[in-house]
């Protein structure tokens, strides 16, 4: 599916080289956390958390960035630190 190819490529090329600018070395770790999934009517997201048990947060982005412009609210609201939230990102 070309939603995956653009989730893999998202996460794979942009999320650590061009997004993440936390000065910690924990990009690796919180990549291995986010998963892509393709929600609703086709929309291709970055997801991080439990939707199950924690309260969702949803970050829009504009054109022409990609949702893992979001890769360091990610590492605050639900990485490792307090992981309070189920982040969402679509694309």
């Amino acid at each position: 599916s070309p939603f995956f190819s653009a989730g893999d490529t998202v996460l794979d090329k942009q999320f650590c080289q061009k997004y993440y600018t936390l000065d910690d070395g924990n990009c690796p770790n919180l990549r291995s956390s986010v998963r892509t999934a393709i929600r609703g009517r086709g929309t291709p997201t970055l997801e991080m958390g439990d939707s199950t048990t924690q309260p969702a947060m949803v970050f829009f982005h504009g054109w022409p960035d990609t949702s893992a412009i979001w890769a360091n609210q990610f590492a605050e609201f639900c990485g490792d630190r307090e992981g309070k939230y189920f982040c969402v990102a679509p694309s």
